[in-house]
């Protein structure tokens, strides 16, 4: 139901978001490869939303096993107040929502009435059941910092009919710290 084309937008748009919801000193530094398939690495926790159309239905997997480069990477940034400090776990649901908002955005731009959740965070056990969604493409990726493995990501599609879409390239990247109503 999902055309190839339509397959390569969408992983295409998948890399550029998980590099773009990075904090912005380490994307240069950073790599979103896609995988053939789940990478076998067993990761402990999952952040997942979801994106909802009238054509199809989404979810964006965040997946992790709180590797010690995650405090690195997502640790405040040096302007933060320090009495600002967020958990670990959120700030990954935060880079979850920035990936997931990027698509959302994208999508937005084609089709009108797309919403996005807000995170979850559950177990690794969920990833060995990825399958039983039966969406109709997945797309996995591990994302890389100075060659080490950071996390890894994952977006299921899924649609209730054949479905066209075509990632725009031309778009200018929006301010940080834009504001989407939900």
């Amino acid at each position: 139901m999902i055309s190839l084309a339509t397959r390569a937008h969408f992983e295409a748009l998948l890399q550029a978001s998980l590099q773009e919801g990075l904090p912005a000193d380490w994307r240069p530094r950073a790599q979103a490869l896609l995988l053939p398939a789940l990478a076998p690495v067993r990761d402990l926790r999952v952040v997942m939303l979801s994106i909802a159309t009238y054509r199809c239905r989404m979810h964006v997997l965040i997946h992790h096993g709180l590797q010690p480069g995650l405090q690195t990477v997502f640790a405040p940034a040096a302007d933060e107040k320090s009495q600002a400090t967020v958990p670990l776990a959120d700030r990954l649901a935060e880079y979850g929502n920035l990936v997931c908002g990027a698509i959302n955005r994208e999508l937005g731009c084609s089709w009108h009435y797309a919403g996005m959740s807000t995170p979850s965070h559950l177990t690794g056990d969920v990833l060995d059941h990825a399958a039983l969604l039966r969406d109709q493409h997945q797309i996995h990726a591990l994302v890389n910092v100075d060659g080490e493995r950071l996390l890894g990501a994952s977006l299921l599609i899924g649609s209730h009919a054949p479905f066209e879409f075509q990632r725009s390239e031309d778009l200018a990247a929006p301010a940080a710290g834009e504001l989407e109503f939900f």
